[in-house]
């Protein structure tokens, strides 16, 4: 018999940054993986049970579109399975960016790009880009410019979602993944709008209510259970973590240093990069 207990003890253990034997947990607000969209799917059978995290995401340091696929469950082997793949839209060619200055080359209102071998063009207006959650800065307001990370979020919504599994290959990866002699699992439960952990800052699934509530569903078996998550309990909206990450991904432009005075730069912390100077080295 599967608990709501169990199934929350599993997360805290197993989503967490604590472990270094166990991948790093899907984190909505990594800057370094920067989230456009997800989808949480639920497995079940009588007495296993796990949960699927596939992300989208901008990933900066690799100039690559992501998905990546998080397994948790009683039944998966290693605890913890992490499969991540890039998409089939590259953004890391020549043509696409100024060598001298850095800057992505793609323009707000005329897209072109190679999903495959096939390509894509579009000519998006505002509205669409608002439909999309992409909410451009206030210098940028009146620029002609685009972001690889505002790229993808426009993408998917403009292709309704098309980076996400197939139902058939997400049930034959989850197949895989589970400990020999698990009974077949069936999908009981599927969303793109639930409330994640926010692991910056340090929240357990379990002290999460939307998580309680999938908790809960899982337990049960039953899809119902879902009519108790409150929507305004989603965090997991393009639009919603890009306003978290605001100061990290649209870090403002200094302003001029005031005549004669010393300069001060403020830069964003991202989480990890950090190190503490050793009490030695310290003036």
């Amino acid at each position: 018999m599967i608990t709501e207990l169990e199934v929350l003890n599993l997360l805290d253990a197993t989503m967490t940054h604590a472990r270094g034997d166990l991948p790093p947990p899907p984190d909505i607000y990594n800057t370094n993986f920067q989230f456009v969209e997800a989808r949480l799917s639920a497995f079940r059978n009588e007495y296993s049970w796990v949960i699927a995290f596939e992300i989208v995401a901008y990933v900066p340091p690799a100039c690559a579109y992501e998905h990546d696929l998080y397994l948790y469950g009683n039944c998966i082997q290693g605890q913890v399975q992490r499969i991540g793949r890039e998409l089939p839209v590259r953004i890391d060619v020549e043509e696409l960016w100024d060598n001298q200055t850095g800057r992505f080359l793609m323009r707000r209102d005329s897209i072109r790009i190679k999903w495959d071998d096939e390509w894509l063009e579009f000519s998006p207006a505002s509205e669409e880009y608002a439909a999309a959650g992409v909410v451009f800065p206030p210098e940028r307001q009146q620029a002609n410019d685009l972001e690889p990370l505002e790229l993808l979020a426009y993408l998917c919504w403009k292709l309704q979602s098309p980076f996400f599994l197939s139902d058939e290959e997400l049930a034959d990866t989850v197949r895989k993944a589970v400990v020999e002699g698990t009974d077949e699992l069936r999908l009981i439960f599927q969303t793109r709008a639930w409330q994640h952990p926010n692991f910056d800052e340090k929240e357990l699934p379990s002290q999460v209510p939307g998580m309680q509530v999938l908790a809960r569903l899982i337990a049960t078996g039953d899809p119902s259970v879902w009519n108790e998550f409150r929507p305004e309990w989603v965090n997991t909206r393009f639009s919603r973590v890009v306003q978290v990450n605001w100061e990290f991904i649209y870090p403002p432009k200094p302003s001029p240093p005031p005549p004669g005075g010393p300069t001060y730069v403020l830069l964003p912390f991202v989480p990890g990069e950090w190190e503490e100077i050793p009490e030695e080295e310290r003036e």
